[in-house]
């Protein structure tokens, strides 16, 4: 299970959307950490905001896809790639 906090309580008390709190992270380098059930242990995860993926872009797990109302996790061993309809498939790698 992932818990992922993208909302510091003081960030919140601003009234900021989730996109401009992501930004702000983004800026000073934060990154998630998933656990990796084939390894046992956590892996750091890029994360990336969904409206700066256009159709054709593909990101390699672990990672975090965030947006307003949800994120989606990329586990390790899997890949993500932007459909032409802007849906996220994921794509298990082989291995």
């Amino acid at each position: 299970m992932l818990q992922l906090e993208l909302e510091p309580e003081w960030l919140t008390r601003q009234n900021s959307s989730p996109e401009e709190v992501f930004r702000l992270l983004d800026a000073v380098g934060y990154v998630a950490w998933i656990f990796d059930q084939a390894t046992g242990e956590f892996r750091e995860a890029d994360i990336y905001w969904r409206g700066d993926l256009a159709p054709g872009a593909r990101i390699s797990g672990p990672a975090v896809i965030a947006e307003d109302e949800t994120s989606t996790v990329v586990s390790p061993g899997f890949d993500a790639s932007i459909d032409r309809f802007g849906y996220i498939e994921l794509i298990r790698n082989e291995a």
